[in-house]
């Protein structure tokens, strides 16, 4: 089985972006601790067409910083941006998983921006993908 989260943390994480998943990068929820976390949650997208294997998908990456260092969100969306929306490529990398070989093109629904200060004025930036891959 493919997991489409995890294989976009698998991707930033092959790129130094990210620690790994359950270090700092987090799939489908957003956990109180530790308090700089990236997520990643998917949401409804189109539905897919009959007889079409590809498959619309959405993912919200978002990325929580310590309050001491409010900048630090911004600065980690947008390298992650920087590695998942490239303008002249917009492939996720066809790579070998658990489970087979994930392909798929990504685009950008926005850039990064700030999304909000929660409850521990700790502050909260992202931005939201489309995604068309096979079906998991």
């Amino acid at each position: 089985m493919y997991d489409l989260l995890l294989d976009l943390i698998n991707v930033l994480a092959d790129a130094g972006v990210v620690a790994g998943d359950g270090i700092d990068s987090f799939r489908d929820f957003r956990p109180d601790q530790p308090d700089f976390a990236i997520s990643l949650i998917e949401y409804p997208a189109a539905p897919p067409e009959l007889g079409v294997e590809a498959v619309p998908r959405s993912v919200q990456i978002s990325v929580r910083a310590d309050i001491d260092d409010p900048d630090a969100a911004r600065q980690k969306a947008w390298e992650i941006f920087n590695v998942l929306c490239i303008a002249d490529e917009p492939i996720l990398d066809t790579r070998e998983t658990l489970a087979g070989t994930r392909w798929g093109v990504i685009s950008a629904r926005q850039v990064p921006f700030k999304m909000e200060v929660d409850s521990s004025n700790r502050f909260i930036y992202g931005f939201n993908l489309a995604i068309v891959t096979h079906r998991d």
